[in-house]
């Protein structure tokens, strides 16, 4: 195995040595399992490289299978919680015990990437870190200026000391830093419970965002210009009553809701732009402190995270609460992108609330589902910004295996030219799966994964893909306040409402986040300073 490069058009993947175009297709890691320790309860293998009790017969097992459905990488999760940890004595960071050591674990996997000939996305994935003590502790997303080692620390030296293991093994496609990165939400350190949990903690969050919006605004008077906009008389309720200001010590995160009735938000947008692109900061320095940990110890391989759809120019109105991420033309650190995409769940369309399970299989009109695979043709074009994009995590999930097979390979082939390779939701699928999958519950592919195979055959579909990127027919700006607080219409919806209005395919221009550049340019390296 080579190890794996952008190549110099700044679409495609390419072996280093051969410069021989490399299209990744795979899947997440991903499969049903049984836990005899648990009293043989039935669970998703999500973290099975890092779970107390190793299976490396179940992990060998399915790497198998994925070869026989012609995959060629494999995106394997780790949680921060379930690898770093706290020294007691040292208080600084430690790997978890674990038995093999982790760093077998890893020598194992690559053993396995090597004899199947499947690359490794491997993903520190932030999921539960709201119950790791030390993250909290030490300064959340944050950092903490008055301790000598604090949050960010443990992440720069664990991912340091991972890069500096992981250098020499070729069988690693990427590094991939967060996977959905609500930054934050209930299990991403956001504290406040309810509505309230894409807001930072109290503790953690205030002082940045005040220190935040005096770096933008120089003075109280300029933001309560900005900000005290409407005549407070005539708002309901409901609405928070915001300023003017005295100082910047009195400003509170905001509360944050839409309100159907009298559509609009709690706040007046010019509010909930700012926060977002505070938000939009605070997640570029928390990636990039890990960015640059990785970098200095491993200069060879990739780095990458995962997106969902919910970003910023793509909320829908009355989504602006919701914000994941940060725009598409300030993801420099990266060497590519990776997006999630669903063509049947209905909280990518049904706005502004989420349904009470996302999960519940519904049968859907040709007419719909002709839809989302509009919304997820925009949402591949719209993060296009010169680098690759890899539709990372994606499936048509319903019970109907038929169904679920059909429009999967139906999404590969109408994304051809709009994005640069393919990882599906599932590898596995079986008892207690969310959807079907490729591959049984025992480790046998099925008629799925059968006809998943043939695409990525010698001569097959993924052969037949045109090395270049599909160029745009129109391409739309989308304006940047709008977009993080969007209260009417946005510019997706109307497309995916009438597609046939629209020169297709559409790209979209979104303007870069000016306090962002400004802390760039003037040499910030983390949030450090902004407590």
């Amino acid at each position: 195995m080579d190890f794996i490069r952008v190549a110099n058009d700044h679409w495609n993947f390419e072996e280093r040595s051969s410069h021989k175009r490399f299209f990744p297709f795979g899947a997440n890691f991903i499969f049903p399992m049984e836990f005899p320790e648990k009293d043989g309860k039935i669970e998703e293998s999500l973290h099975v490289l890092v779970e107390d009790v190793f299976k490396p017969d179940i992990i060998r097992r399915n790497f198998k299978a994925a070869a026989a459905c012609n995959m060629n990488v494999m995106k394997v999760f780790m949680a921060a919680p379930l690898v770093i940890t706290e020294n007691p004595d040292t208080h600084r960071y430690q790997l978890r015990d674990m038995t093999p050591s982790f760093w077998d674990r890893l020598k194992f996997l690559f053993g396995l990437a090597e004899e199947f000939g499947i690359y490794i996305s491997l993903t520190l994935s932030e999921w539960c870190v709201n119950g790791a003590a030390w993250f909290h502790q030490y300064g959340n997303f944050f950092g903490d200026p008055s301790l000598p080692y604090d949050s960010l620390s443990f992440y720069a030296d664990f991912l340091r000391e991972l890069a500096e293991f992981c250098r020499p093994y070729p069988q690693l496609f990427a590094y991939n830093l967060a996977t959905e990165l609500y930054l934050p939400a209930a299990n991403w350190g956001g504290a406040r419970g309810g509505s309230e949990f894409f807001m930072f903690s109290d503790e953690y969050g205030t002082k940045p965002f005040r220190a935040w919006l005096r770096y933008k605004y120089g003075t109280i008077q300029a933001l309560n210009e900005a900000w005290c906009e409407e005549d407070s008389r005539h708002l309901p309720d409901c609405v928070c009553r915001l300023g003017p200001y005295a100082s910047f010590e009195e400003i509170e995160q905001p509360h944050i809701q839409w309100l159907p009735a009298f559509d609009r938000y709690t706040v007046p947008r010019r509010v909930l732009a700012d926060y977002n692109d505070f938000k939009e900061c605070v997640t570029y320095y928390f990636l990039h402190n890990q960015v640059t940990a990785i970098r200095a110890a491993d200069p060879d391989h990739m780095v990458t995270i995962g997106l969902h759809p919910d970003q910023p120019g793509i909320s829908t109105k009355g989504f602006g609460w919701k914000h994941c991420g940060i725009g598409s033309g300030d993801l420099t650190d990266f060497d590519f992108i990776t997006l999630h995409v669903y063509t049947n769940f209905d909280y990518l369309i049904e706005r502004p609330e989420l349904p009470a399970d996302i999960y519940k299989p519904f049968m859907a009109s040709e007419e719909t589902l002709t839809r989302r695979l509009h919304e997820c043709l925009l949402y591949a074009r719209f993060n296009y910004f010169g680098k690759p994009i890899l539709l990372e995590e994606f499936g048509h999930p319903v019970s109907d295996p038929e169904e679920c097979a059909a429009m999967n390979i139906r999404t590969v082939e109408e994304l051809a030219g709009s994005v640069s390779g393919y990882q599906l939701w599932f590898l596995g699928c079986g008892q207690k799966a969310h959807t079907p999958g490729p591959v049984d519950f025992d480790g046998e592919i099925n008629d799925f994964g059968r006809r998943w195979a043939e695409l990525n055959a010698p001569g097959g579909f993924i052969d037949s893909i045109p090395a270049e990127r599909t160029p745009p027919m129109t391409i739309v700006t989308i304006d940047r306040e709008f977009g993080n607080a969007p209260d009417a219409e946005t510019i997706p919806e109307k497309i995916i409402r009438c597609w046939d209005a629209y020169a297709h395919p559409v790209d979209f221009v979104y303007p870069p986040n000016d306090v962002l550049r400004r802390m760039q340019r003037e040499g910030f390296t983390d949030f450090r300073s902004f407590r």
